[in-house]
């Protein structure tokens, strides 16, 4: 099978499926499965390392009175995972957005002002777009004291995250390290912007890091921490990544239930806990009916980085705001912009110095 896939020539267009659930694989991993003569990539929508194709299993002839409910809706949304500090897709009822045709992934905004076109059709991309970040009053003990005990060097990150791939039954972890090591190599004077490349992957290490930080969970984050302690340090060691004076708006969506739109009155001072992609633009309005909007003050610029040049996905305008960041509410408004409910306007106000 693999050697006739390998003929293949892969193309922009190329439209490549999952064989258990019918759904497109995102580009990435597909030029990752093609790199290293995988025939298999894990699924973003089922999470099974299955064969892939050019054809979705639904085009094929079924059996007489066979029915598949991927088949029949291969573009619906994966149920999300219900873990402590994100958001169930059912929470708030929101329409689905309308299925897209596939095509590469664009600069988020791509589509104007309240656009309806996602500008990428990578159901990952969007998910990490909408979710809604955890709020916090004050940093995770867990997280201040592993920060600082951490060691953040490249051999020490390859190393927590092997262990962590190999504890934690990851099938792609030696690919994964490869790549990262590669990219290590290939920026060996600032290793940090391939510690960024990493986290703009889609795939277990950003999703299993958050999940750590939100949590403040002591198990999960003694093997991201040296990650996301050398980005923390890398990023105010690298000028040429920082935010300028005629860039210090962002923006991100998210989808919030009524109890954590609450949260969010005027005036709360508050700290996302996780690493929180924003982007220089407003993003489409089905990526979450309620915007953030967030003022970074001069002084706190070369916190945040531009990820243009590192990202897996470049051309998203994407802007990392660092875990623990504090902020406070400078107001919450119906918001009158097409498919936004409310406006949330925020201002960053300290950093939590922990490295």
């Amino acid at each position: 099978f693999f050697s006739s896939f390998l003929k293949q020539p892969m193309a922009e267009s190329d439209r490549w499926f999952c064989q258990e659930c019918g759904r497109e694989l995102a580009l990435n991993k597909l030029n990752l499965a093609l790199k290293y003569n995988y025939a298999a990539a894990n699924c973003d929508w089922c999470g099974t390392s299955t064969q892939i194709a050019r054809t979705p299993p639904h085009t094929k002839k079924q059996p007489s009175g066979s029915s598949s409910s991927a088949s029949q809706n291969p573009t619906s949304l994966p149920p999300q995972n219900n873990k402590q500090g994100t958001v169930q897709s059912s929470a708030v009822p929101h329409p689905k957005p309308s299925p897209q045709p596939p095509h590469n992934p664009q600069p988020v905004g791509s589509g104007g002002l309240g656009s309806s076109t996602p500008p990428s059709s990578d159901a990952g991309r969007r998910r990490r777009r909408e979710e809604a970040p955890t709020f916090f009053k004050a940093p995770g003990q867990n997280f201040l004291s592993l920060c600082e005990s951490a060691t953040a060097t490249p051999d020490a990150i390859v190393s927590k995250l092997k262990e962590y791939g190999q504890a934690a039954g990851k099938t792609d972890i030696a690919l994964l390290i490869e790549e990262l090591e590669e990219t290590l190599e290939k920026y060996e004077d600032k290793p940090v912007k391939a510690l960024l490349w990493l986290y703009t992957l889609e795939g277990w290490v950003y999703q299993d890091a958050n999940r750590g930080l939100r949590e403040d969970k002591k198990t999960v984050l003694k093997y991201f921490m040296p990650l996301v302690k050398g980005i923390l340090m890398g990023v105010s060691q690298a000028p040429e990544l920082h935010l300028t004076a005629t860039t210090s708006r962002l923006f991100r969506r998210a989808r919030l239930s009524p109890e954590q739109l609450k949260q969010y009155a005027t005036g709360t001072p508050f700290l996302w806990a996780g690493l929180t992609s924003t982007s220089l633009h407003e993003p489409p309005f089905n990526f979450g009916p309620h915007l953030f909007i967030i003022t970074v003050p001069d002084q706190f610029l070369k916190k945040l980085c531009r990820l243009d040049d590192v990202s897996a996905f470049p051309g998203e305008n994407e802007v990392l705001l660092p875990c623990n960041m504090g902020l406070v509410v400078i107001s919450a408004e119906p918001s009158s912009r097409p498919g936004t409910e409310v406006e949330i306007c925020v201002k960053v106000q300290y950093e939590v110095n922990c490295v």
